[in-house]
C-alpha cells in the first residue's frame, strides 16, 4: 500500500515557516515609507531600473548611471514590464516594488493550489510546497530581505513551467502542452540563471518521450527562444560591452572565507538531502527506469554543483551559487512530497528530521538574516542636505559605514533627486575596465594626488563630489569648490 507523510507534521511545520515568512513580510513592510539604503538589499538596483524603464525605456541609452548605457541590454526586462503598471499607478518605486512583491506570492500560491492537485498533491500538499519554497532561510534572505525580485518573477514562472514539463511527462502531448513556450519564454525574460537551470527540463522531459513528442519538445524549446530574441540575441551579441564576462560567479563556490562560510555548508548539504530523496524516489517508483530519466538531468548538474566542477560548464558557470540552490531546493520538496513512504524505518524517522530542518531554517532567518533598516541614523539626515544641493553628476568618494551603502544611494539620488551618477549599482551594463578606472578616485585622494584625481573628475564628467568628514579636508586642499557642509557629510564642486 502506498503512502505518504504523516499530514499532522506538515501543519507543524507549514505554520512555523507561515508565521516566520508573514513576519518577515510585515518586517520588510517598512520600505512603503523608506527607500532601502542598508548593505543587505539587491533591491535598490531593481528600484532604479524600474524607474529607468519608464523614463528612459527598453534598450534606449540611459544616462543615469556610468556616463550612460543601454538599458536592459545585460539585464533582462520581465519584471520590470510587470510591475510598471503598479509605478504608473503608485507614483513610487519602493511602494511598487513591495506591492510587486506580495502580487508574485499571491500568484504563485494560487498556480500551486489550483493546478498541482493535477500531479496527485493533496490540498495540504500543496500549502506545504508553497511554503517550504517561499518561505526557507535561503528564499526569505533572496527574495524578501535582498529584495530579489526579478528572480522571484522567474520563480514564479518557473512553479508553471514546471507543472506543464511534469503533468505531461505521463502524458500524451495536446495543445495545452505548448503553454510551456509562454511560460519558458518569461523565465528567461525575467531572470537569465533561473532560465539555464529550467531549460534541463526540456531535456528532462525529452528523454521521457517517444518518437514524434521528442521532436514536439524540441520546437516548442525552439519556439520559447524564438519568441524571447529581441532580448538574449542583442544581450549575446553585445556582450562584450558589459562587465558580465568578467564576472564568472559560479567560482564563488571555490571562495572559502567566512563571507561565504554558509553558502559553502549549503553547497554541500543541500545536493546530498536532494541525492538521498532521489534513492528513495527511484526505490519506491512503479516505473524505475521512466523516473529516473526524467531527474537524471537535475541529477547529473547536482553532482556538479556538488563537485564545484560546474564553473567548468560554459554558460552554468556564469551563473552564482544561489539559484542552484533554490533550484535544488523546489526538488527536494517536490519529491519528498511525492515519495511513497511505505519504508517503515524511514516512515517513523523523516517527521522528526522534517521538523529539526524546519528549525534550523528559522534560527537562520532570526539570527543571521538581517531585518529592513530604517534610514533614520543622523548620517542619512545628512545625506538627504547633500542630495538636495547636487546640481549636475556626482559621485560618493567616501566609505559611508555599515548603516548606508553608497549603491543604493547610486539607486535612489535619480529616483528621488533625477540627478545621474558616474558609478551605479548595476556594474554590468559596463566594461569592467571602467569600473576599475573609476576605482582610483579614492586612491588619488588619499594620496593627495589632486592633478590625477581632477582629471579623472573631468574625463568622467563628475562635477559633484560628497565625502565623509575625514576627506574633506583632503577635497578642499585639492582647490574644490564648497557647496554644503553638515555634521559628518561634505559636498564640493569641481567648478
Amino acid at each position: 500500500m502506498e503512502e505518504k507523510l504523516n499530514h499532522k507534521f506538515l501543519y507543524v511545520s507549514v505554520i512555523l515557516l507561515f508565521l516566520n515568512f508573514l513576519y518577515r513580510l510585515l518586517d520588510q513592510s517598512k520600505m512603503l515609507l523608506y527607500f532601502p539604503l542598508d548593505y543587505n538589499n539587491d533591491g535598490s538596483s531593481y528600484m532604479a531600473q524600474l524607474f529607468f524603464m519608464k523614463v528612459c525605456g527598453f534598450h534606449e541609452t540611459c544616462y543615469y548611471w556610468y556616463n550612460g548605457f543601454v538599458n536592459f541590454l545585460h539585464s533582462p526586462p520581465g519584471w520590470y514590464f510587470f510591475t510598471l503598471p503598479l509605478f504608473n499607478l503608485l507614483k513610487s518605486v519602493n511602494v511598487a516594488t513591495y506591492f510587486s512583491m506580495i502580487l508574485i506570492f499571491v500568484i504563485s500560491f494560487i498556480i500551486i493550489y489550483f493546478l498541482y492537485d493535477k500531479i496527485q498533491l493533496s490540498k495540504t500538499e500543496r500549502v506545504a510546497l508553497f511554503i517550504f519554497f517561499f518561505g526557507n532561510a535561503i528564499a526569505i534572505g533572496n527574495f524578501i530581505k535582498l529584495i530579489r525580485v526579478h528572480e522571484l518573477f522567474a520563480w514564479m514562472n518557473f512553479i508553471i513551467f514546471f507543472f506543464l514539463i511534469y503533468y505531461y511527462k505521463s502524458k500524451q502531448i495536446d495543445w495545452k502542452y505548448w503553454l510551456v513556450i509562454p511560460a519558458y519564454a518569461f523565465i528567461l525574460l525575467s531572470y537569465q540563471s533561473v532560465g539555464v537551470l529550467s531549460s534541463l527540463l526540456f531535456l528532462s522531459l525529452f528523454l521521457v518521450k517517444q518518437n514524434k513528442e521528442k521532436f514536439y519538445v524540441a520546437i516548442s524549446a525552439f519556439f520559447s527562444l524564438l519568441i524571447t530574441a529581441f532580448w538574449w540575441v542583442p544581450f549575446i551579441l553585445r556582450l562584450h560591452e558589459g562587465g558580465i564576462p568578467d564576472m564568472p560567479q559560479a567560482q564563488w563556490v571555490w571562495t572559502f572565507n567566512n563571507l561565504h562560510f554558509f553558502t559553502n555548508i549549503f553547497i554541500f548539504i543541500i545536493p546530498l538531502i536532494l541525492f538521498s530523496l532521489f534513492y528513495f524516489y527511484i526505490k519506491t517508483s512503479r516505473n524505475k527506469r521512466y523516473d529516473f530519466l526524467f531527474i537524471l538531468p537535475i541529477l547529473l548538474l547536482a553532482i556538479s554543483f556538488f563537485l564545484r566542477i560546474h564553473p567548468f560548464i560554459p554558460v552554468f558557470g556564469n551563473i552564482f551559487p544561489d539559484p542552484y540552490l533554490i533550484f535544488f531546493i523546489f526538488f527536494i520538496i517536490f519529491l519528498f512530497l511525492k515519495i511513497n513512504w511505505n519504508i517503515s524505518f524511514i516512515k517513523i524517522f523523516i517527521p522528526y528530521f522534517l521538523i529539526f530542518l524546519i528549525l534550523i531554517s528559522l534560527g537562520f532567518n532570526i539570527f543571521r538574516t538581517p531585518f529592513f533598516v530604517e534610514p533614520t541614523d543622523p548620517l542619512n539626515r545628512d545625506l538627504e542636505i547633500a542630495f538636495e544641493n547636487l546640481n549636475d553628476n556626482f559621485i560618493i568618494i567616501s566609505e559611508l559605514g555599515t548603516k548606508v551603502h553608497a549603491k543604493a544611494i547610486y539607486s535612489y539620488v535619480p529616483t528621488k533627486y533625477n540627478a545621474s551618477t558616474a558609478l551605479g549599482w548595476y556594474p554590468e551594463v559596463k566594461p569592467h575596465e571602467y569600473v576599475l578606472t573609476l576605482s582610483k578616485f579614492s586612491e588619488y585622494l588619499k594620496n593627495n594626488n589632486c592633478d590625477s584625481f581632477i582629471k579623472l573628475l573631468t574625463d568622467y564628467n563628475v562635477t559633484n563630489i560628497i565625502g565623509n568628514n575625514q576627506d574633506c579636508e583632503l577635497l578642499r586642499n585639492c582647490s574644490l569648490n564648497f557647496l554644503v557642509q553638515s555634521n559628518s557629510i561634505c559636498l564640493y564642486t569641481i567648478g
